[in-house]
């Protein structure tokens, strides 16, 4: 473990990231009413998210938000932070740096190709791949996959296979996360009590992606 370095000047940098932090949250409610799937799930106080949704922000004055909170992060010195500071820090930066594209987007001053928009968001650039390697996948799975006919109507069908129904998900993710308690209760001390389960299903996904949180994690189907 690296000696603490907290001084009077990278304490007050930390307050300068609690607030980025606490408006970063605030940006990202307003934008999921624009775009819904963009906030998956909300776990902090409802009287933060409650603050928030009083107000209806444009996609185009979030981005400018945006690019404030990232001018407040380019003045703070990562290394006047202490490890877990830095960390914070860059998570922030690619957190806050995606809400700014996503909002451009929304806004339309951003126009990106797909790779470009893949890397901004994610921070995941697309390789360029030799068709030949697709080709061979192709060939696997069409000797793997059961039936005759078009490979992709197949594949959709196998995958289908595994969507939990709507109507029972509750009961399928409970058993999950209990086998899953049960057997990290063999390896490791767990506190007693305290789980809850939550189904959460993302608007306009019709029940194929859902969601489930407890006490031991999160899962998701479809």
């Amino acid at each position: 473990m690296e000696p603490s370095t907290y001084t009077g000047e990278n304490a007050a940098e930390t307050r300068d990231m609690d607030a980025v932090a606490r408006f970063y949250v605030k940006c990202a409610l307003w934008l999921g009413v624009h775009d819904p799937v963009f906030v998956d799930a909300y776990f902090g106080p409802a009287a933060v998210q409650d603050e928030a949704l009083t107000v209806t922000v444009p996609p185009d004055r979030i981005a400018g938000y945006a690019a404030d909170l990232l001018a407040t992060l380019d003045g703070i010195d990562p290394d006047h932070l202490e490890e877990a500071g830095r960390m914070r820090h860059t998570h922030l930066r690619e957190m806050i740096r995606a809400l700014k594209i996503r909002a451009g987007i929304l806004a339309g001053g951003e126009n990106l190709t797909f790779d470009a928009e893949t890397e901004a968001l994610y921070g995941v650039a697309a390789t360029e791949d030799d068709p030949a390697w697709y080709s061979e996948l192709h060939a696997a799975l069409d000797a793997r996959l059961p039936g005759d006919g078009d490979l992709s109507v197949r594949y959709r069908a196998f995958m289908d296979s595994f969507v939990v129904p709507p109507d029972r998900l509750e009961s399928v993710f409970a058993a999950a996360f209990a086998e899953s308690r049960r057997k990290t209760a063999e390896r490791l001390p767990l506190p007693a009590g305290g789980e809850r389960l939550e189904i959460a299903t993302p608007p306009g996904s019709h029940g194929r992606r859902s969601s489930a949180t407890s006490g031991m994690g999160r899962a998701s189907s479809g």
